[in-house]
């Protein structure tokens, strides 16, 4: 989505793993969790933040451009 160049994507990935070794050699527990949910839940909390007014706070552009790329 060009928010960086090819080769700032790959020393990302590159540095990231090692980062994290440095955290768990400092005594830092480092949990990840990758939480998933299925399109139509998505689809339903979308249009919850485009015609809720309460909830229209939470929409953001990028919400905007990303919506039809979720499946990717």
């Amino acid at each position: 989505m060009d928010f960086c160049t090819d080769d700032e994507y790959e020393e990302f990935f590159r540095s990231v793993p090692e980062f994290k070794r440095m955290l768990v050699r400092s005594g830092i527990r480092l949990s990840k969790y990758c939480f998933s949910i299925q399109d139509e839940e998505e689809e339903f909390r979308f249009n919850s933040r485009v015609f809720d007014p309460l909830k229209l706070w939470k929409l953001s552009p990028m919400d905007l451009e990303l919506r039809p790329r979720w499946e990717d």
